[in-house]
């Protein structure tokens, strides 16, 4: 009996320690769950708050990235301005007469939007042309236009050749497979397999070379071009900037007090 009733006793006792273990973790569990409630709840108000705060935020970005976007267009138009302004000035200095100036300046941007070529190269070679004396009427600029399209080549590059070959230089014009050999007061162009013959001056040799924007095969060049992607994407390109330099024209009184 005596060793029943100790087994008893042991097991009771065992039994007391193991209750009292498992009310310790019971206990220890139960803080873990109300420390756990407790962080669930404050993360609760946390999100609650920055939800709440969501448009205000979002108020704040559309208004910084409004003020970007609209200090970036005005800066835009700002230097497309200048640019033309720019532009109109050497025209108006190099024919003495904002008259010519204008006029010239409504001519090339007209060319330029329908075009494959920027306004400023355009402006750029116009310039170079009447400081050599020659003052192309827009049938000039068309064939120059076509012959350099149907080259892959720059309105500008062309305009070097031109201006080349009116000195006597004839190597540029190879780039656009035009070849020259002179003989006394000749020169014999030949250009897609046709010889021409003319006489060994700036004025003839200008002409001459004009006159190839008219062939077949030629004419018609920058049209094509600007039918692709990247003639149209010039084009808007160039309308962009004649919109630009509009509103700069409007906003200018506004520019000079700044």
């Amino acid at each position: 009996m005596a060793k029943a009733y100790e087994y008893i006793v042991v097991v009771k006792d065992k039994a007391s320690k193991a209750l009292d273990d498992t009310r310790k973790a019971a206990g220890q569990a139960d803080k873990g769950l109300r420390q756990i409630t407790t962080g669930a709840g404050t993360l609760t108000s946390k999100l609650g708050g920055l939800k709440s705060m969501l448009p205000s935020l979002g108020a704040m970005l559309v208004a910084t990235f409004s003020v970007r976007a609209i200090s970036q267009l005005v800066g835009n138009i700002f230097n497309t301005r200048a640019e033309f302004e720019k532009y109109r000035a050497v025209l108006d200095n190099t024919f003495q007469s904002a008259r010519m100036g204008e006029a010239s300046m409504q001519m090339i941007t007209e060319f330029a939007s329908k075009t494959p070529f920027q306004v400023n190269e355009l402006t750029g070679s116009f310039v170079k042309l009447v400081n050599r004396g020659l003052v192309p009427t827009q049938e000039i600029m068309r064939q120059y236009g076509d012959i350099a399209a149907a080259s892959g080549k720059s309105f500008d590059q062309f305009v070097e050749a031109v201006l080349d070959a009116g000195t006597g230089e004839f190597e540029r014009l190879k780039e656009f497979g035009i070849k020259a050999k002179v003989a006394g007061d000749n020169v014999t162009f030949m250009f897609k397999g046709q010889a021409t013959t003319v006489r060994n001056s700036e004025s003839a040799i200008n002409d001459y070379v004009a006159s190839l924007g008219n062939m077949t095969g030629v004419k018609g060049s920058m049209e094509v071009i600007s039918k692709t992607t990247g003639g149209m994407l010039s084009n808007i390109q160039d309308k962009a900037a004649m919109l630009m330099n509009s509103l700069g024209e409007k906003l200018q009184p506004l520019f000079e007090k700044v």
